[in-house]
């Protein structure tokens, strides 16, 4: 039986640079539970999905979300065909390396041992490069004595090849000192404390972190509550070197994007001299002079003008006034916010697109009619079936 879409359409939108998954509510009875498990959809209270989907951490809720994020859990067959490790296609795992890194399919070794100059102690891959028959290992030096490193120590190496000390229970040692287990990587380093659970972030599946709810108390210092209820890390951007960094309160570094030869990682963007803010005291390069947007006059730019050469890269020739100014385009930077930024970063305008939804950088009007179950709502989500119908090849829901 081909089932219409109306009161029980829930649409499911995915914003890749905050990985964060937007559930609309149901358009009926506001009295209707919501529903929980499946893919989209927010987690059981007991922060469990349906089965084949994890229940993650996504933005600032707890949604459903298959492994890899890409495809249907029912309509997938595993292929590990020339692959001894790495992704199945479907969310699992065709195998893991003993050692190295897989790669393609393929274990790689990813180390190499390096004993130069030692005659015990790490090689730097995780293995030896010997043992001392008597006394202690110094530095990779056999010595008969050995004198203990462990001031401002309470765990950790003793530089002797023994310990400063050891952690109680729900912490680990970092750096020398017990750390306690809300910022540990649970459940490797320890488990999370009594009263906190172990999540992981969609995007970064590999960093996994310690969370609990808000409602047994304040957060902890540099966690904030989330929309969920839930004490999480706070994300913060930043940079290492010539990289613009994505890490969290907890010290994670989620992720890192080197800077063009010709920019700089400044305040966790990359600019170029001629994105200098040079209303606020920061100078252009030589011949150039500093402008500002008509419809934003707090944003300022370097420009020079267009006569005698081309505009460098980012910058294009606006013929009126003869000068070299950023290139501009939209994002989203919101469900239903559309935004202009330009070349050097600087969010010029925003505006609003509700009733329609922001998508591609462009506002776009969601539909989930007709046969849209596998081909989407058009602005990039999803057009999930009510419960109790699948998705057919048709494009169409069925009981």
């Amino acid at each position: 039986m081909h089932v219409e879409r109306g009161s029980r359409l829930a649409l499911v939108a995915m914003f890749p640079i905050l990985g964060l998954v937007l559930a609309a509510c149901q358009t009926g009875d506001d009295n209707q539970e919501v529903d929980r498990g499946a893919w989209g959809e927010l987690c059981y209270p007991n922060k469990t999905c349906d089965p084949g989907l994890i229940c993650a951490f996504v933005g600032n809720r707890f949604a459903c979300v298959l492994p890899d994020n890409t495809r249907d859990a029912t309509d997938c067959t595993p292929d590990c065909t020339g692959k001894i490790c790495g992704d199945n296609g479907c969310g699992g795992s065709c195998g893991t390396c003993t050692t190295g890194t897989c790669v393609g399919g393929t274990c790689q070794a990813d180390c190499t041992p390096n004993c130069t100059g030692k005659q015990c102690g790490d090689n730097g891959c995780g293995g030896t490069c010997g043992t001392c028959t008597t006394g202690y290992c110094v530095g990779g030096t056999c010595k008969a004595t050995c004198t203990r490193s462990c001031a401002g120590k309470s765990c950790g190496d003793d530089g002797c090849g023994g310990t400063c000390g050891t952690c109680p229970a729900n912490t680990a040692c970092r750096n020398g000192t017990c750390a306690n287990g809300t910022c540990l990587s649970c459940p490797g380093e320890a488990p999370c404390p009594v009263g906190w659970e172990c999540f992981q972030y969609l995007d970064y599946l590999w960093v996994t972190l310690c969370m609990k709810p808000c409602s047994s108390g304040s957060c902890p210092a540099d966690f904030a509550c989330t929309d969920d209820g839930y004490c999480a890390p706070i994300l913060e951007s930043g940079c290492s070197g010539n990289a613009v960094t994505l890490s969290d309160t907890c010290g994670n570094t989620l992720s890192s994007t080197q800077c063009k030869a010709d920019w700089t990682c400044r305040d966790g963007e990359c600019v170029t001299a001629t994105c200098a803010a040079c209303r606020y005291g920061e100078a252009c390069p030589d011949n150039w002079g500093c402008l500002t947007y008509k419809e934003a006059p707090d944003v300022s730019f370097c420009s020079k003008s267009c006569s005698g050469g081309t505009c460098p890269s980012g910058f294009t020739c606006f013929a009126e006034k003869n000068r070299c100014v950023p290139n501009t385009s939209f994002i989203c930077t919101s469900t239903y916010e559309i935004t202009k930024v330009d070349s050097c970063s600087n969010l010029v305008t925003s505006e609003s697109c509700f009733p329609a939804v922001c998508a591609g950088g462009a506002c776009c009007s969601p539909s989930c009619d007709g046969p849209t179950c596998r081909s989407g709502d058009g602005c990039g989500g999803a057009c999930v079936c009510p419960q109790g119908t699948y998705c057919a090849n048709d494009g169409y829901c069925y009981y």
